[in-house]
């Protein structure tokens, strides 16, 4: 089950907790980047502590929400040595990439995007 545009965009503004594959705490939901074509919600940034400078960011293609919650399928861990990025930055392709590598994804030739943040979107209301 993957998250709809809907449900990230109330995420977002209620800046809900993010919980990892075994339901241990993660930290809070700082945004959600979406792909710029199809608005498909991709990656969540975790702030660990408030206020942050700086966002870990996990992929959401197979994350759930669960009792208001998010829920990612990768350990805390691997989430907490994620690459960091400046919080509220865009997320270029290059960065993507990086966090591609790190959580072990791979990305098909010609299907990088441009990855906006959720609250850039027009049509979410």
């Amino acid at each position: 089950m993957s998250v709809s545009l809907d449900q990230a965009s109330q995420l977002v503004q209620h800046h809900t907790a993010i919980f990892d594959v075994d339901h241990a705490r993660v930290g809070v939901l700082a945004q959600i980047y979406l792909h710029d074509q199809t608005n498909e919600p991709l990656w969540a940034a975790v702030v660990f502590d408030q206020p942050s400078e700086v966002e870990t960011v996990v992929p959401i293609h197979d994350a759930h929400v669960a009792a208001g919650d998010l829920v990612v399928s990768y350990p805390r861990t691997l989430i907490q040595t994620g690459p960091r990025i400046a919080a509220g930055d865009e997320l270029p392709w290059v960065e993507e990439e990086r966090l591609r590598n790190h959580y072990g994804q791979h990305t098909p030739a010609g299907n990088a995007a441009v990855i906006v943040p959720i609250d850039e979107v027009t049509s979410v209301a």
